[in-house]
């Protein structure tokens, strides 16, 4: 699959990362997170699947990630004790997991950064399904992830992180001067482009401000993930079906209403 997207923005005037912080990646399986974090020495990376394989020899055991998570934020601990960038590898798609490592870091006096990776659904997808089996997660959880981390973005800030920041949504190895980023390059580009054009059929997903272009972003890609799953009749279906209501708020209100309370209906 081509690059459907190249994003390069961040939420904060000054895009450089101070050092030391906690620098939390926020990504969907598939995102990137990994790559990116390349940027950093091994010694500052403190990636999940990691310590999975710590504690079980397997870094895809699931069954293993509460001792991994506990192991992690004892490596954690003794890290911000001393003062040392540490950056999370793992989804951090959950309020409750972002909210206990910033309660971590406040109890260090740690500036906090979310580093969000806002690659397209089907990307995600594309790269996950190229894992091996013990290391590629449910379609289904990609699906999730990628929705909660759509969702939280607007919320971020008031959450606590010092600065909010996103990364090159496709190749996290280049800076947007096209060097390539060793360890310890870690600027990000503070010059998002107002649009950003999709390789698939060329539409520019645009939006009023800088924070709401990656979601404008992702709902493009999704909706191509959802066009790309229907036949024929089913898109001239749907197509004809949104061209009705689309225009008239009321009536896709009600539509939704009466789906919602069919489901309720039939449990």
């Amino acid at each position: 699959m081509p690059n459907a997207f190249r994003l390069y923005g961040a939420l904060s005037a000054d895009a450089t990362i101070p050092d030391p912080a906690l620098v939390c990646l926020i990504g969907p399986a598939g995102s990137g997170k990994s790559t990116l974090a390349r940027r950093w020495a091994e010694t500052q990376v403190l990636e999940l699947d990691r310590f999975r394989a710590m504690v079980s020899d397997s870094a895809g055991c699931q069954q293993a990630s509460a001792d991994a998570v506990l192991a992690l934020r004892t490596v954690l601990k003794a890290r911000l004790a001393r003062g040392l960038t540490s950056v999370i590898d793992a989804t951090s798609t959950h309020a409750a997991h972002r909210r206990a490592l910033l309660d971590l870091a406040r109890d260090h006096s740690m500036p906090t950064v979310a580093l969000v990776l806002p690659t397209p659904l089907p990307l995600c997808l594309e790269r996950n399904a190229r894992r091996p089996g013990n290391r590629r997660v449910p379609d289904a959880v990609v699906l999730r992830q990628h929705a909660d981390v759509s969702a939280a973005l607007s919320g971020l800030s008031g959450e606590g992180f010092d600065r909010v920041l996103f990364a090159d949504s496709q190749d996290h190895t280049d800076q947007a001067d096209g060097r390539h980023a060793g360890p310890g390059d870690r600027r990000m580009t503070a010059t998002p482009s107002p649009a950003s054009p999709c390789g698939r059929c060329g539409t520019q997903a645009t939006a009023v401000t800088e924070g709401a272009l990656p979601a404008a972003v992702g709902a493009h890609a999704d909706a191509h993930a959802v066009w790309d799953q229907l036949d024929a009749v089913q898109r001239d279906g749907l197509a004809s079906i949104l061209r009705t209501v689309l225009p008239a708020r009321e009536l896709a209100e009600e539509i939704l209403a009466l789906a919602d309370r069919h489901v309720a209906g039939s449990r």
